[in-house]
């Protein structure tokens, strides 16, 4: 039987020699060439498909990782736009707060209520009188503070001191320049004549009522102070 199947492999060699041209090794090589054609044709889509796969893995990662840098990145961009706007915003309080302690050091709270309610009926000192004065160019784009509501309460307090100072103007005067301190005293010999009192009466009155205006817009402007958290020992 060995014999017989040698015989019959030999022949089939011989055959394909004489009619294909082509010796034992050759087909061998074209056999294999033929399964290695197989393998490729089978496998390659998975191998393809793993890679692929793999590929989409490290990109995914990838995309992962650069959008935590991403996040991370706008995270700390946040924080630093945050703290710059803080910064911003304490410089603006700040700047404020300065010129609210100016003004209330100028015409300090209980001192200037005290000295408005009895001017009309006692006259007033004459340094507070300066400091009204004084006190007037609060109004100017120089002193505008940032926060609009304190702003516009300090604009009206300054707006009625000013009315306030500007209705004593040709009634007050110093009659006694050797008393410490100086004081603007009503002119009481105006009242010895109808015609003269009738002016007084009428001086009088409106420093009454601009010393009463005066007085309710210093009370709003603490009280737009305080409402806006400016912490300041001046009040």
């Amino acid at each position: 039987m060995t014999g017989i199947f040698i015989s019959s492999e030999m022949t089939m060699l011989h055959w394909l020699n004489t009619h294909i041209g082509i010796d034992w090794a050759t087909y061998q090589s074209l056999g294999l060439a033929i399964i290695s054609l197989g393998i490729t044709v089978f496998a390659a889509p998975k191998i393809i498909k793993k890679y692929k796969l793999r590929q989409t893995n490290k990109n995914n990662n990838g995309n992962i990782n650069q959008a935590g840098r991403d996040l991370n990145i706008t995270t700390i961009n946040h924080i630093s736009h945050a703290k710059t706007e803080s910064g911003i915003e304490e410089k603006k309080k700040a700047h404020d707060l300065k010129i609210i302690e100016e003004i209330l050091t100028l015409l300090p709270y209980e001192a200037t209520l005290y000295e408005a309610e009895q001017s009309y009926i006692v006259g007033m000192t004459y340094q507070f009188a300066r400091n009204l004065d004084d006190a007037e160019k609060y109004t100017g784009e120089k002193y505008s503070l940032y926060n609009q509501v304190v702003n516009k309460a300090k604009d009206s307090f300054i707006i009625a001191a000013t009315a306030f100072n500007e209705s004593t103007f040709g009634f007050l005067s110093v009659d006694r320049p050797e008393r410490k301190p100086l004081r603007l005293d009503l002119p009481y010999d105006w009242k010895n004549n109808p015609e003269s009192e009738k002016r007084y009466r009428k001086h009088q009155r409106e420093m009454r009522e601009t010393s009463a205006v005066m007085i309710d817009n210093y009370k709003l402007f603490i009280k737009a102070i305080k409402e806006n958290d400016f912490i300041t020992d001046s009040i």
